[in-house]
């Protein structure tokens, strides 16, 4: 492997003014007598310049005849204005230079000077890649591409602003010659090749080709343009790829010194906020976040915070707006509300757009007045989409962390609910990016209304206990007819034995089934039956046959007759499927007028839970009109479900009936998600009651009877306040006269459940054969099918 060293500058130089004196002989004969004969003197009084210098200590004794001559090259007013350095060839010695140049780029000892954080390394290698292109060049005849491309920047420090600038230097090689000490060495058309391919890498053509072989004779001119504006331009958008630069502070330090070059501006400050959902958002400031800048000691207020200020009609407009002296002009309404005491006078409010959507902010400031006209938002036109794509990418990745943490701490969560976790999420991941241990805060629902209902199927337990007792029955006898034709064919005693333990599995399950007596069948028909089929197979054909009869019958993924329990299984999959395809739909038409918490659950039927409040809404806002509306809502819904119970029977496999209850509670309580279980749960001992009665309400009777409160196509409606009974007739009386429910209305009293006493109830039937429910009913069941 080749082994990596740092670059050094070879010394390879030999200082020759020859060839510039020819050029300039040649460019003077004819056209310019009185510049050739000056030069013709300079020469006959310093023949030493017509030979190649090693002796540097007597190039002072030269310092006449070399700027005379140099006169002749560049006109004084060019000197003066210029940038322009001659230095040794293959070197960073300067030889003569303009008093720019020496001002911009040496030292006062007359060397390179270069920032601190200047890659060296990098420039040393450009310059040896230019080498090797002239030594291609004028000894190998062979021209490189790359010599157009390899273009050296140069760095400074401006003395005056502090700022670093930047040059393009023009490097002049027409007056060098290459020399070597022997013959140039042959170089095959491979070698050549290689070199070419790498010709930006010269460690890897030093290999093939020591620059130590060669001497470059002459003199090389430098001419410095100014490139600061397009070259800061070009490192703000690579920057920009690169997304710590946009959230990390380093990184935004680093832009932010971009920026002060850019606009020659030594102590602006830049502020890069964006907008999520109702907050805006500091991604990143070029301050401490304490006194000194926009936005300062938050990193994220909400968007009412600005309204009424120039931060708001800068977004309005979608125009970037300019102020000289913000502190003086008390009417932009933005001094104290926003600054906060920021020692800011200029400032510049840049709107970030995003096909034509405002996404965020640049804003610029500074302590001096005046410093941003037209030029300044010239400029910041450039590079206002490149900022406006960060800021986009920005906030897609943080909605991608948000979205990460929330599906990892929480889960689903309800649409209507997820502001409140993206707050939560988006004030955890500001601790975590300041470095303070955090975790998510709390989240509480307070003064929200509960609502509850269920569709359950009746019976259900009764029905699959007996399809899972009469499957294992219809097993237990298959097994016992292969063995009774075993024992016929061989009359063994052990035959004999297993059939009377067939029988007394048969005896014990049709007394009744109970817990666990599937499992140990099952395990006794495989270990003690099966395991004998092998070898009984061979008594006879009619064994065989038996064996195949029994075989054909059992369900082998279950390891048992699977027929009555399937029918059942397969009936009640499909009954909540209808249930709970319709229950979503009319969910998602009543989420549209008002937001509300919602959560479904699938067992042997449907039953859902729904929260409605202000503080569940993320504008704050509520009437108690949405809440009675979810309460006719629910009977509705109810009487829907009922309806489509009966009239799916002829698809059911096992004939399936639902009953439906509804719990009413008009006092309001608190909700609070818990973070370990993933879900919400009421907060407070005096909120549980809810939930007792919440699990324990399908099980309730009518006081004084063994009657079960709900019965299918009936609605059972459960309450405990008179107001709440006042409200759910009117709602029943309506759902009457559009002849959804029968006219008998049922008023009930409740045994006491375990902890919960006084509940009442209103029981009323579904008119089944209602045309009007029909009709309601009839776009969805289309849909379905």
């Amino acid at each position: 492997m080749r082994d990596k060293k740092k670059q050094k500058m070879v010394n390879i130089g030999v200082l020759d003014f020859s060839l510039l004196i020819d050029h300039l002989r040649q460019s003077f004969d004819g056209t310019c007598q009185v510049q050739l004969d000056v030069l013709n003197k300079i020469v006959k009084e310093c023949p030493d310049l017509m030979a190649p210098i090693t002796d540097f200590e007597k190039l002072d004794t030269y310092q006449t005849d070399i700027h005379r001559l140099f006169q002749l090259v560049f006109p004084r007013i060019f000197w003066e204005t210029e940038k322009i350095g001659v230095i040794l060839p293959a070197s960073m010695k300067p030889l003569i230079y303009s008093p720019r140049f020496k001002y911009s780029f040496l030292n006062e000892s007359g060397q390179f000077q270069f920032p601190s954080d200047f890659d060296i390394g990098l420039f040393i290698k450009k310059r040896l890649s230019r080498m090797y292109m002239h030594i291609l060049d004028k000894v190998y005849l062979q021209k490189t591409s790359a010599v157009k491309n390899d273009h050296i920047i140069l760095p400074n420090i401006d003395k005056e602003t502090g700022l670093e600038r930047f040059y393009h230097m023009n490097v002049d090689m027409r007056f060098v010659k290459v020399l070597s000490d022997g013959p140039f060495k042959d170089l095959s058309e491979e070698e050549l090749k290689k070199i070419k391919n790498n010709i930006t890498d010269p460690e890897r053509i030093q290999e093939i080709l020591p620059i130590e072989n060669f001497k470059i004779s002459g003199v090389t001119i430098l001419r410095a343009t100014e490139v600061t504006q397009t070259h800061v331009l070009s490192l703000i958008q690579k920057d920009l790829i690169d997304q710590d630069n946009v959230v990390t502070q380093k990184g935004f330090l680093r832009l932010q010194q971009r920026l002060r070059n850019y606009f020659k501006l030594p102590n602006l400050v830049a502020s890069l906020s964006s907008f999520y959902e109702d907050q805006i958002l500091l991604l990143n400031t070029g301050c401490d976040l304490t006194n000194s800048c926009i936005f300062s000691n938050s990193r994220h207020l909400p968007k009412s915070y600005f309204v009424n200020t120039p931060f708001e009609k800068a977004v309005v407009r979608k125009k970037i707006l300019a102020f000289g002296d913000i502190v003086k002009d008390t009417s932009l309404n933005i001094s104290k509300k926003t600054l906060d005491g920021a020692n800011i006078h200029s400032l510049l409010i840049c709107p970030l757009l995003y096909k034509d959507e405002c996404i965020g902010t640049l804003d610029l400031a500074d302590p001096d007045v005046d410093v941003f006209g037209t030029q300044e938002i010239i400029k910041i036109e450039d590079i206002r989409p490149l900022f406006a794509m960060a800021i986009n990418r920005a906030v897609e990745d943080l909605d991608n962390e948000v979205q990460g943490i929330i599906k990892q701490q929480c889960t689903a969560v309800h649409p209507s609910v997820e502001w409140r976790f993206r707050q939560a999420t988006l004030k955890y991941i500001t601790e975590m990016q300041l470095g303070n241990q955090s975790e998510l805060s709390p989240i509480i629902f307070k003064e929200v209304f509960p609502l509850y209902g269920i569709a359950d199927v009746r019976g259900s337990t009764k029905a699959r206990n007996h399809a899972i007792q009469k499957d294992l029955e219809d097993h237990l006898t298959c097994a016992r007819s292969v063995i009774e034709t075993a024992a016929k064919e061989k009359p063994m005693l052990i035959l004999n034995q297993l059939l009377g333990r067939i029988q007394e599995q048969l005896e014990r399950i049709q007394s009744g089934l109970a817990s666990g007596d599937e499992l140990s069948i099952v395990k006794f028909v495989r270990q003690d039956i099966e395991d004998v089929f092998p070898h009984i197979r061979l008594f006879s054909p009619n064994v065989s046959k038996a064996i195949d009869l029994y075989e054909s019958q059992v369900d082998q993924n279950v390891g048992t007759i699977y027929r009555l329990r399937k029918e059942f299984e397969e009936s009640i999959q499909l009954l909540n499927q209808r249930l709970a395809s319709f229950l979503d739909t009319e969910e998602n038409r009543i989420q549209e007028i008002f937001p509300h918490y919602f959560e479904r659950h699938r067992t042997d039927g449907v039953d859902y839970l729904m929260y409605i409040g202000k503080s569940m809404n993320e504008k704050g806002e509520f009437h108690e009109i949405y809440l009675k509306n979810l309460h006719l809502w629910q009977l509705q819904v109810a009487c829907g479900m009922a309806w489509l119970t009966q009239h799916l029977k002829p698809e059911l496999s096992v004939t399936l009936d639902t009953a439906h209850l509804v719990l009413v509670q008009s006092s309001p309580l608190s909700i609070r998600f818990r973070y370990d279980e993933k879900k919400f749960d009421v907060d407070g001992a005096y909120d549980i009651r809810h939930e007792i009665i919440k699990s324990r309400i399908d099980k309730a009777v009518v006081k004084g009877t063994q009657e079960r409160l709900t019965q299918p196509q009936k609605i059972a409606i459960v309450y405990s306040q008179q107001e709440e009974e006042t409200e759910m007739v009117q709602h029943v009386s309506f759902l009457q006269k559009k002849e959804f429910l029968k006219k008998h209305v049922e008023y009930l009293d409740l045994e006491d459940l375990p902890g919960v006493n006084g509940l009442k109830a209103l029981r009323v039937g579904v008119i089944m054969n209602s045309s009007a429910l029909a009709e309601w009913m009839i776009p969805y069941c289309l849909d379905q099918a």
